[in-house]
């Protein structure tokens, strides 16, 4: 899944509406995997980008 260049959400509606859009990811992830433990998260990030 690739949320790139994510802080333009964070930007244009605000951090409460970003915060909001990646806790349903979230649990959109835990439905979709329910198997896998919660404290794995997968995550490549762009350091130059943030």
């Amino acid at each position: 899944m690739n949320v790139n260049n994510f802080h333009q959400v964070n930007d244009r509606y605000g951090h409460h509406i970003g915060d909001k859009i990646l806790q349903r990811l979230a649990l959109r992830l835990k439905k979709r995997f329910p198997s896998v433990p919660n404290f794995i998260i997968l995550v490549v990030m762009n350091l130059p980008s943030f």
